[in-house]
């Protein structure tokens, strides 16, 4: 009996090893969903501009779109597709030879190039003077999409070792959120005056791993998220970093749409993950994986919410249904650090890199409960305005 024992342990232990691999190949090898450009895309496009009963392929030849960090992952994608369907992409990024190089593959008359620099208010405010007296057709889409985060690191350095803005703001809200609210603020009257004007924000479901009290500002204070060294904690604060820009971006989405109803669309989306260079050079190798691909169904959510309007029209969109879990994940009993950061950490990193592209869907989704908060919306809306208004 016990030689009998001792023999089967290898034997189990061999057969869920097997088991393993088996799951691990289906895994790597299930194929990532499609664009369905032609099927999908291309009729929601002609439906938006009103030629549902034509076969134009080139619909949107009348917008004009503003793309930031438009030479790269997202951005990149975004532009290209956009072009496809005939809009004019003004093509905003820091590189101004990775500009040029874009402008030169899709077509001079498809690509207007304007550098900024978007940890600079100063540099923020020439690009959107320079959007402004351009003439010749407005803006009628804003799509605020470039963003950084921090090395992914679990145990943080001290605040004051993390990288400001000129401002002196954290680099990462004031690069993901704050130089997009000014930007946003500058091209409104463009916007207000477009019959498809609307504001897009290429947010996170990261924004469900924080609570936003630190992007509340108390008596016209810095709310200490934009302070230097961003989030006052020791752990997970690079996650709080990103995830705090990205609550900031859904916060300032909805705080838009309050402002001004029907007069301009604000939306925001989730791409869940995607293969782009913001997880740094080691994550970007494996991104490919089992991330969307940057130039196809990884831009399906943004498209569908700026196609999308009527009766089927929300404000916030997701590549993949596995991120509508987020009242199951997080349960208000466990939206305390550090028990939120843990779990936001497991979901996004372990639940979504598994499950994402096995039940992936374009779907409408729910932002976090502290999203809907208005006296947090008009806190943040507030100070930022204030902020920003040396350069409006």
């Amino acid at each position: 009996m016990g030689t009998s024992s001792r023999g089967g342990a290898p034997s189990r232990f061999k057969l869920g090893a097997a088991v393993f691999v088996v799951i691990v190949a289906v895994w790597l090898a299930w194929p990532q969903p499609d664009l369905k450009y032609e099927e999908e895309i291309l009729p929601l496009a002609r439906s938006f501009m009103g030629l549902e009963f034509t076969t134009s392929d080139q619909p949107l030849a009348s917008l004009r779109v503003v793309v930031t960090g438009a030479t790269s992952g997202i951005g990149l994608g975004l532009t290209k597709q956009l072009t496809n369907l005939g809009a004019t992409v003004i093509a905003l990024g820091r590189n101004p030879t990775k500009l040029a190089n874009l402008q030169q593959s899709i077509g001079p008359n498809k690509i207007i190039p304007i550098t900024v620099q978007l940890a600079d208010l100063e540099s923020v405010k020439q690009a959107a003077e320079e959007i402004i007296n351009l003439g010749g057709g407005g803006v009628d889409v804003l799509i605020n999409n470039a963003g950084i985060h921090y090395a992914s690191t679990w145990l943080q350095w001290p605040s004051n070792s993390k990288p400001v803005t000129p401002q002196d703001y954290d680099l990462s809200f004031g690069i993901n959120y704050l130089s997009h609210f000014l930007l946003t603020e500058k091209l409104v009257p463009l916007l207000q005056n477009s019959t498809h004007g609307t504001v897009l924000q290429i947010t996170s479901s990261f924004h469900w791993t924080v609570d936003g009290e630190q992007l509340r500002s108390v008596d016209g204070q810095t709310p200490s998220m934009a302070q230097p060294g961003g989030p006052k904690s020791f752990f997970f604060r690079d996650q709080q970093a990103y995830a705090g820009s990205k609550l900031a971006q859904v916060l300032n989405m909805k705080s838009l749409h309050r402002k001004y109803g029907n007069s301009l669309r604000s939306k925001a989306i989730c791409p869940c993950w995607v293969a782009t260079n913001i997880a740094g050079e080691i994550f970007s190798l494996l991104l490919p994986l089992y991330a969307f691909p940057y130039d196809g169904y990884g831009i399906k959510s943004a498209l569908t919410a700026i196609l999308t309007v009527g009766e089927d029209e929300a404000d916030y969109y997701t590549n993949s249904r596995i991120t509508n879990l987020g009242d199951y994940i997080f349960p208000a009993f466990v939206r305390i650090h550090p028990i939120r950061d843990i779990l936001g950490f497991f979901f996004a990193h372990v639940v979504m890199t598994v499950l994402q592209k096995t039940i992936a869907g374009t779907t409408q989704g729910s932002t976090s409960p502290e999203s809907k908060d208005e006296s947090l919306q008009q806190s943040l809306y507030d100070w930022s305005y204030n902020a920003v208004k040396p350069y409006l």
